[in-house]
């Protein structure tokens, strides 16, 4: 997908971290800043209309998280 290959072309993917329903969430470190990141990727996101909508609140929840220092 074109977000992928864009987390692939800005972020160096150091470590695995997870796996499980939705897809795998890996470890990287952003080229230009050095910040280290969660990149979660999501399979077959549109799949299913409930499981989409799960997926965009666990978005909105962990941007909210990110706000918070």
């Amino acid at each position: 997908s074109p977000v992928w290959k864009a987390a692939i072309e800005n972020y160096d993917l150091i470590d695995m971290i997870g796996e499980g329903s939705y897809g795998e969430v890996c470890e990287g470190k952003c080229k230009v800043t050095g910040e280290r990141v969660a990149i979660k990727y999501v399979k077959n996101i549109y799949e299913n209309e409930y499981d989409c909508v799960k997926i965009l609140r666990e978005v909105q929840i962990l941007r909210k998280l990110s706000a918070i220092p």
